[in-house]
Formats: C-alpha cells, sequence, structure tokens
C-alpha cells in the first residue's frame, strides 16, 4: 500500500506523475466535451451559459479537492513514518465529512438555484439555459466530490494507474453521453449536464470497488480519537488546493463581468472557448502537482528531506517545458484549437483568437508557481501555501482583471493571467528570502 521508497528515482516520479497527468486530463474532459457538443449543438448561448455556470461546478469540485488533499496529505506522512491508525482515522473522517457536505450543498443549491444563477449575472436570454445545467449538475455533487477524496488517497496508497482507469472509463462514457443526449435526444444543456453526473458516477463506482474488494483500507470499525481537531487540520492543508479550485470559479466570474461590458456575450462565448481549451493545459500542470504530491509527503514523512527536493526540481523542469510547449501551440495552431468549438461568426473567431495569443503566455510560469506550492502543502506547511495560492488566485486576479482591461480595453483582460503569474514568482522569491530555512 505504500509506495517504495527505494525503487528507482524516475521510475517512482514517472509511476506517479504520468497517471496524475492522465487521470487530470480525463477529468477536465468532462467539462471540455460539454462545451464543444454545447458550442456545435446548441450555439452561442448555450456556451456563454455553461460558463456563467462553471463556477458552481469550480465550488463542488474545490470543497472536495479541499477534504481529499488534505485528508490525503496526513494519511500519506502518517503511513510514511509508521503512525498506521492515525492513517486510517485521518481517511474515515475525511470521507465522512465529505459525505455530509455533499448531501447539504445539493439541498441548499437545489432550493436556491435561481438566487444562484442571477448572482452569477444570467442575462435573460441565459436564464432558461443555466437552469437546465444546474438542475441536472447539481444532484451529482456527492459524486464529485466523492470522486475527488477517494482519487487522492488511492494515489497516496501507489494507486495511481486505478485512479487513471476509472477517470478514462468516466471520460469515455462521458463523450458517449454527451453526443447521445444533444444530437440524438436533442436533451440540450440538462442532456450535457446529465452526461457528466453519470460518467462521475461510474468513476466513483470503479474507485469504491477497488477500495472495498482489494482492502486498500480496512473495512471495520475504527474509533476516530479528537475528529473535530482532525477535520480542522484537514481543512488547514487543504486549503490552498481549494483555494486554487475556487479561484477558477472567481476567475471566471470576473471575467465575464468585465467581458460583458467590453463585448457583450459574444466576448463571453470567446472566452468560454479561451477558457475551456486552457481548462485542458491546466489539468496537465494539476495533473503533475497532483502525482508529485504523494511522493514529496511519502519521502518527507520518512524524514528523507534530500530526496524530497530533488522530485521537486524534477517536477519543476517538466512543468517549464510543458508551459513553454503550451506557448508555442497557442501561437501556432490557435485556428484548429478554436475550430474544435465553434463554427460560429467571424467575429467570435477573431475575439476568441486574439486572446489565446496572450492568454497563453501565463503557462510559462503556471508550472513553477503551483509546484512551489504543492511542495510546502505536502510537507505540512501550508501557511505559506495559503499567501502563495491566496495571492496567485484571488488578490492578484482581482486586482488585474478591474485595472488593466481599464487601460487595456479587452486585451486587459486576456493579460491579467500573465500578470499574474508574474506578480506570484516576485512574491514567492520575496517570501522565500523573508522565511529561509535549510529546506528553502
Amino acid at each position: 500500500m505504500k509506495i517504495d521508497l527505494n525503487e528507482n528515482p524516475i521510475k517512482i516520479f514517472i509511476s506517479n506523475v504520468f497517471p496524475g497527468i492522465f487521470s487530470m486530463v480525463i477529468l477536465s474532459l468532462y467539462i471540455l466535451c460539454d462545451t464543444a457538443f454545447i458550442g456545435r449543438g446548441i450555439g452561442e448561448n448555450g456556451l456563454a451559459a455553461l460558463n456563467i455556470c462553471l463556477p458552481v461546478f469550480s465550488f463542488i469540485f474545490g470543497i472536495g479537492v479541499l477534504l481529499g488533499a488534505g485528508g490525503s496529505i496526513l494519511f500519506a506522512i502518517r503511513l510514511h513514518s509508521t503512525k498506521t491508525k492515525q492513517a486510517y482515522q485521518y481517511f474515515y473522517i475525511t470521507l465522512i465529512t465529505g459525505i455530509i457536505i455533499s448531501i447539504f450543498i445539493s439541498i441548499t443549491a437545489l432550493i436556491f438555484k435561481k438566487n444562484i444563477i442571477n448572482a452569477l449575472g444570467a442575462t435573460p436570454e441565459l436564464i432558461t439555459l443555466c437552469n437546465e445545467y444546474l438542475q441536472n449538475i447539481i444532484p451529482f455533487a456527492f459524486f464529485f466530490i466523492s470522486n475527488s477524496i477517494l482519487g487522492p488517497f488511492l494515489r497516496n496508497m501507489n494507486s495511481p494507474k486505478l485512479v487513471m482507469i476509472s477517470m478514462c472509463l468516466g471520460g469515455i462514457l462521458n463523450i458517449a453521453l454527451d453526443y447521445y443526449y444533444i444530437f440524438i435526444a436533442q436533451k440540450g444543456m440538462g442532456g450535457a449536464a446529465f452526461a457528466t453526473g453519470l460518467s462521475t458516477v461510474l468513476s466513483f463506482v470503479i474507485m469504491s470497488f477497488y477500495m472495498y474488494f482489494f482492502r486498500r483500507i480496512p473495512i471495520k470499525y475504527i474509533k476516530i480519537e479528537n475528529p473535530l481537531k482532525k477535520i480542522k487540520k484537514i481543512i488547514s492543508i487543504g486549503f490552498p488546493s481549494f483555494i486554487v479550485e475556487l479561484s477558477n470559479g472567481i476567475v471566471i466570474f470576473l471575467f465575464n463581468f468585465q467581458l460583458l461590458k467590453i463585448g457583450g456575450n459574444l466576448a463571453v462565448s470567446a472566452y468560454g472557448i479561451i477558457a475551456n481549451i486552457s481548462l485542458m493545459c491546466s489539468a496537465i500542470f494539476s495533473g503533475i502537482v497532483t502525482g508529485i504530491q504523494p511522493i514529496l509527503s511519502a519521502f518527507w514523512g520518512a524524514n528523507r528531506k534530500k530526496e524530497t527536493l530533488y522530485f521537486l526540481k524534477l517536477s519543476i523542469f517538466l512543468s517549464v517545458i510543458i508551459g513553454f510547449s503550451f506557448y508555442i501551440t497557442g501561437l501556432t495552431n490557435y485556428k484548429f484549437l478554436i475550430n474544435i468549438f465553434t463554427k460560429s461568426s467571424t467575429k467570435l473567431y477573431d475575439i476568441a483568437a486574439n486572446g489565446i495569443k496572450i492568454y497563453f503566455a501565463a503557462f510559462i510560469l503556471t508550472g513553477i508557481n503551483l509546484n512551489i506550492s504543492i511542495f510546502y502543502q505536502a510537507t505540512e506547511r501550508s501557511s505559506f501555501s495559503n499567501k502563495i495560492n491566496f495571492s496567485k488566485c484571488i488578490l492578484f486576479v482581482i486586482i488585474f482583471i478591474l485595472t488593466l482591461p481599464y487601460f487595456f480595453g479587452i486585451n486587459g483582460v486576456w493579460t491579467t493571467m500573465i500578470a499574474t503569474e508574474i506578480s506570484t514568482l516576485i512574491l514567492i522569491l520575496i517570501l522565500k528570502d523573508k522565511n529561509k530555512t535549510k529546506y528553502n
């Protein structure tokens, strides 16, 4: 169940990071396929409505990541420091908390659905489409949150390939059902949401089946000592990941707000295309840090600090190469990327093309900032990670999205992310100098 710390380092890295990348890419397909099929089958208003609803999805997914990341990191460190009983307790309290929260979210969100849609800024022509989507996606909150908990725990139990397989099969089902519900059954936005929800059920069944029948965790009554204290610790460690996920919704909301003022629904639709292409790119970075986290936590828990730093450097190196690749792809292949989502007007195409060329520059630095943040989080030093993620994902984004468009119009919107990444790297260097330790 543990990672074999005496294996070849490159083998450990590949066997954890590459399944992590693949898993996160497949997860992003849940949204990406919705976008592609909605753009082709429903049109520009469908794309705009989906983009309006994404903050709700980000919040639900963020809760799962908060619990899954926090609980699994605490689990892994204690497992590799021979505190097995405590490790099991963290698994059970994380799962129970996730179940309770998911039920509460589903009930509350369905009751206040109309208020949520209005708060997200849906225009009158988008309200019906947003309502159809949320009505069918919210009931699956339990499965989104549970998958976000089971996945990280299984990765920290040295089963990253199982998570990859479950996500892959769920992604294939999502694509097939999207096509059926939108183009054959003509179920529109509600059908797209229902397809995404059913795919998460399949992934949940696979991971739960494996967890139960292969006994990755003992299925028996375990008394949880100081449950409230453990929940507080889980939230503390997982909060940096929650900030990242929650910020996706905040960024989308703020971008939509500015773009509606500058270019109307057409500009929002263009951003919908850019945001979902970026989602796939971000998924690869997330996959890298998702895969490297179990390694960092395991070696840190075993008190092997030198190897921990080696794996961090290896992960940063891979991320920088991938970041440059994304930027070059955005500059040279933007036509192909845009045509995946729309056959629409030339104006929509022109807005999206210009945006991609500017927006993708941020990916050069994205991986560096994410890796440094996950390093501190994976080693139970989340205060440093919280400062990085809060500044990067919320503070800097708000500052730049509200000021740059005032000077540069729509190009100021597209420049927001690269300005944010540069500011974050500068902040990391400042904090590093102020908080020097032998691990820095």
